[in-house]
C-alpha cells in the first residue's frame, strides 16, 4: 500500500511540475490567445487528472482546493479557446435523485467560476450573490425593478449578442428571469410547494441555494405569443428552436434538456440557458451532453491508477447510513378537572384514555413531550395539586407512556413548585415509570451528566433550559440552585455563549444531533418576540439542530434556519398545550380573535387557543458521509377536547386528545359544535404554523 501511495505522490509531482512548467512559459512569452486557452485547457485537463490519482473523491475535484485552479477554469471559460485539447470524457455521477438536504456547499470564491455546478450535490451560501453583475439590456418582462434583468458581466453581454442575433434572423424573444437572490429563489420555490407539493415542487423549482438563477449565469426565455409564460410549448416556437440551435454559439447550453430528468433532478426547461463560455457549450452542444459530463470525467489512459484509488477508497471507513423520526409535543399541564376525571379510586388515576385517539400517531423513534408539572413530589400520589403549585399523580407517566411518548423534557417554570424534596422525587418518578427525562437535576452529578441518547445508531443530545421558576427559588437550598435546573435570560442575548459551549460540551460527549429545549417567552400570545428569534437562530447557527420551544400554552410558528454553510436547523417557537384544561383562563382573548367562539363555564366542550397543540414530526438521516440532516418537517394539529358534560366524546366522558388530520375530528365525534372547533383549531395551527418545506397533516 506504501508503494502505491508513493508511485500515485510521484505521479502527482509530475502533473504538477509539467502545470508550472507551461504556466510560467506562458507568463514569459506572449502568445496569441488560442494557444494560451489551449494551454490552459491542458492544464485543467492536469489538474483534475492529479486529483483523481491522488484518490481525491468527486467532492474534491469539483471544489478543489488545488491552488490556481478556479483561475485555470476562468481563463478557460473567459477566453473561449476555439478548440478543445482535453482527453475524452466519460460520465461518471448524476445527482438528480440525491437529496438537496445532503448537498456539500461550495464557497463564494469557487461560485465564481463560470463552469461550477450547482445541483442537488452541490449547493451555494445563502449570502453568496456575484459582485460583477450587470444589467442585460434586453427585452424583458417581470424584472425585479421593473424594466432589465441582471446577470454576472460576461453573460449579460454574451445574452445581449444573442438576442441581436435571433432579431436578425426574425426571432423575437423576451427575458423573463435572470439573477436571483437566494431570498427572491425561497420565495418562488415556496409558492411552487403550495402549488404542486414537496416532492414535485423539486422537479419545478431548485431548492433554495441549488438554483443557477443565485450564479448570475441564468436567463428564463419566453415569446410575446407565450405572454412572457415559460412552458415546455416554447420549444415548438421559432423562438424555442433558435434558442435550441443556436445558444451555444454565444456560450450557452440548455441545463435541463428533454430525457435527462432524472439525470438532472429538474423536469424539462426549453426555455432556460446557463453561460458556461463558447468553446465549453459548443462541445457540450455537439456532443449532447449536460455539464455535469462534461466536467465530470476519468483520464482513459489512467484507469489503472483510478482502479487503485477505487482499492485505497474502499479501506476508508464509511459512517453507518442510518434515519430515525423524532416526534415533539408541548405542554402536558394538569389542572384539577382532568385529574378528577382520572380518578379510578382514593389515591389512583388512569390516564390513558386521554390518549387512545392520538396514540396512533405517536410512532417516533424519539418522542417527546413537556411535563410541565412535577409529578407525585411527595410519594404515594399524597399532596396531589393543581394551580398554582402543580403535583400530578404518578400514573400520569403511565398515561404518556401509552400515548407513545419516551423522553419529557421537565426543565421549566413550575419545576421548583414542590420544593427541592418536590425536584427530586419527580426525578424518582421518572426512573420508577422508566422514562427518559432532561432538565431536573437532584445533584451536581445529573447536572454534569449529558443526555445521550443512542437513537437507532445515532447519538442524540437534549439540554433544557427555562428561563423563569415563577420566583420560587427560595424553595430549593441555596448551594442547589446551581444545579437544580438550567437557567437563561429570554429577554437579552447575553447567555448565548454560555448555552453554546453547553452544546460543545454535549457535542464532546459524542451528540450527533443536538436538541435545545427552552422553556421561554410570554403566555398566550401567536408570535415570540425579537429577542426570541434572535436566541432561536443564533444557537442554530451555533450548533444546535433543532430548538423546542414551549410555555406560552399556544401555538407559535416554526421554522427552518438557514446557516452560512447552507445547512439548516429546525425551530419550533412554542409547540402549545398538547393535553391541559385552561379554556376558562383564556375565554375572553379566544372570544375577541376567533368570532365564532363561545364559551359555557358550566363544563361544556368550548376550545380556545390553549387547547390547540401540534405533534411536530421530524425525519433525520445520517449519509455514508457520516452528516446528518432533518430531511422533512411535518405538523400534526392537535385539539384537547375537556367535556365534563357526559356529551359525545365515544369512551372517554372528560378529556382526549384528538388528532386533526386534514382539519377533521375524528368520525365517531358526532356534535357539530365539536367537530367545528376541531375545523377552527387546524385552521388556527396551519395559519400560525404551515409555511416552506413545513407539511400540515392532511387526509391523504
Amino acid at each position: 500500500m506504501l508503494h502505491k501511495h508513493r508511485s500515485k505522490l510521484i505521479i502527482v509531482i509530475l502533473f504538477l511540475i509539467i502545470f508550472l512548467i507551461r504556466s510560467f512559459s506562458a507568463h514569459q512569452t506572449p502568445t496569441e490567445n488560442t494557444e494560451r486557452n489551449s494551454n490552459n485547457e491542458y492544464n485543467a485537463a492536469l489538474i483534475y487528472g492529479a486529483a483523481r490519482i491522488v484518490g481525491l473523491t468527486a467532492d474534491n475535484v469539483l471544489v478543489p482546493n488545488v491552488d490556481n485552479f478556479a483561475e485555470a477554469i476562468d481563463e478557460l471559460a473567459n477566453n473561449e479557446p476555439v478548440a478543445s485539447s482535453n482527453p475524452i470524457r466519460e460520465p461518471v455521477v448524476f445527482c438528480g435523485s440525491a437529496d438537496p438536504d445532503n448537498a456539500a456547499t461550495i464557497s463564494d470564491d469557487e461560485a465564481m467560476s463560470y463552469l461550477v455546478i450547482v445541483n442537488n450535490c452541490y449547493r451555494l451560501s445563502s449570502a453568496f450573490s456575484p459582485d460583477d453583475l450587470s444589467v442585460v439590456n434586453v427585452e424583458s418582462m417581470h424584472a425585479p425593478n421593473g424594466s432589465h434583468h441582471y446577470l454576472r458581466e460576461t453573460a449579460a453581454r454574451a445574452a445581449e449578442e444573442l438576442f441581436q442575433a435571433a432579431a436578425a434572423d426574425n426571432i423575437y424573444l423576451i427575458a423573463t428571469s435572470g439573477y436571483r437572490s437566494y431570498d427572491s429563489q425561497t420565495f418562488f420555490h415556496n409558492n411552487a410547494i403550495q402549488d404542486f407539493g414537496i416532492e414535485e415542487a423539486r422537479a419545478r423549482s431548485a431548492v433554495p441555494g441549488h438554483s443557477e438563477h443565485q450564479l448570475g449565469l441564468a436567463l428564463d426565455l419566453s415569446t410575446h405569443e407565450l405572454g412572457g409564460a415559460l412552458v415546455q410549448t416554447f420549444i415548438e416556437t421559432p423562438e424555442g428552436i433558435w434558442v435550441n440551435q443556436n445558444a451555444h454559439r454565444f456560450g450557452f447550453i440548455l441545463s435541463y434538456p428533454n430525457g435527462r430528468e432524472e439525470d438532472t433532478g429538474i423536469m424539462y426547461e426549453p426555455w432556460h440557458i446557463r453561460y458556461v463560455g463558447v468553446a465549453e457549450a459548443t462541445e457540450i452542444f455537439d456532443n449532447d451532453m449536460i455539464l455535469e459530463e462534461f466536467l465530470w470525467y476519468e483520464l482513459p489512459e489512467l484507469n489503472a491508477e483510478n482502479e487503485s484509488e477505487s482499492a485505497f477508497e474502499s479501506e476508508v471507513e464509511e459512517s453507518e447510513e442510518a434515519q430515525i423520526r423524532i416526534q415533539f409535543a408541548g405542554d402536558i399541564f394538569l389542572h384539577q378537572g382532568p385529574m378528577d376525571v382520572a380518578r379510578t379510586g382514593e389515591r389512583t388515576y388512569d390516564f390513558r384514555p386521554f390518549f387512545t385517539h392520538i396514540q396512533p400517531f405517536i410512532n417516533g423513534d424519539l418522542t417527546i413531550a413537556n411535563m410541565e408539572v412535577p409529578v407525585d413530589a411527595h410519594g404515594g400520589n399524597e399532596q396531589l395539586a393543581s394551580f398554582p403549585l402543580f403535583n400530578a399523580p404518578f400514573e400520569i407517566l403511565d398515561g404518556l407512556q401509552y400515548a407513545g411518548f419516551n423522553h419529557l423534557i421537565s426543565a421549566n417554570n413550575h419545576a421548583f413548585d414542590q420544593g427541592f424534596e418536590g425536584l427530586i422525587n419527580t426525578v424518582y418518578s421518572f426512573e420508577r415509570a422508566g422514562i427518559d427525562h432532561t432538565g431536573m437535576n437532584r445533584d451536581l452529578d445529573d447536572y454534569n451528566t449529558p443526555t445521550l441518547l443512542d437513537v437507532d445508531g445515532i447519538k442524540v443530545g437534549i439540554i433544557a433550559y427555562t428561563d423563569s421558576v415563577n420566583g420560587e427559588e427560595w424553595r430549593i437550598p441555596d448551594a442547589s440552585l446551581a444545579y437544580a435546573v438550567r437557567r437563561f435570560r429570554s429577554d437579552t442575548l447575553d447567555d448565548i455563549s454560555r448555552m453554546t459551549q453547553d452544546m460543545a460540551d454535549l457535542r464532546e460527549a459524542g451528540a450527533e444531533f443536538v436538541i435545545v429545549a427552552l422553556h421561554w417567552g410570554a403566555e398566550y400570545g401567536d408570535e415570540p418576540v425579537d429577542t426570541q428569534r434572535l436566541i432561536a437562530r443564533d444557537l442554530i447557527d451555533a450548533g444546535a439542530d433543532v430548538i423546542m420551544g414551549k410555555h406560552s400554552h399556544t401555538v407559535h410558528p416554526v421554522e427552518w434556519h438557514y446557516r452560512e454553510d447552507g445547512s439548516r436547523g429546525f425551530i419550533m417557537y412554542s409547540l402549545g398545550n398538547f393535553m391541559a384544561d385552561q379554556t376558562r383562563l383564556t375565554a375572553a382573548s379566544v372570544s375577541a380573535q376567533i368570532a365564532t367562539g363561545t364559551d359555557n363555564l358550566t363544563g361544556m366542550h368550548f376550545a380556545g387557543r390553549t387547547q390547540f397543540g401540534m405533534l411536530v414530526s421530524l425525519e433525520v438521516s445520517r449519509d455514508t458521509g457520516g452528516e446528518i440532516r432533518i430531511n422533512t418537517a411535518d405538523v400534526l394539529p392537535t385539539l384537547c377536547v375537556r367535556d365534563f358534560s357526559g356529551n359525545t366524546l365515544g369512551t372517554v366522558d372528560g378529556v382526549s386528545v384528538m388528532p386533526l388530520v386534514g382539519g377533521e375530528m375524528p368520525d365517531f365525534v358526532t356534535d357539530a359544535e365539536l367537530r367545528n372547533w376541531g375545523v377552527v383549531a387546524y385552521e388556527h395551527v396551519q395559519r400560525i404554523a404551515g409555511s416552506g418545506d413545513i407539511t400540515i397533516t392532511s387526509a391523504d
